[in-house]
């Protein structure tokens, strides 16, 4: 699966990863589209 990740500092960068696999109770989900709104980005800083 690809992710968008960062590592605390400014940078965010996609990386690949295996799949998580669900614990009981839990149910994975295939999320098709994402989005990052300009304030998301500012409230980082």
């Amino acid at each position: 699966m690809r992710g968008t990740v960062t590592d605390g500092t400014e940078a965010i960068r996609k990386e690949s990863r295996e799949h998580p696999e669900p614990d009981d109770g839990e149910a994975p989900v295939r999320i098709r589209a994402i989005g990052i709104c300009g304030i998301d980005v500012g409230l980082r800083h």
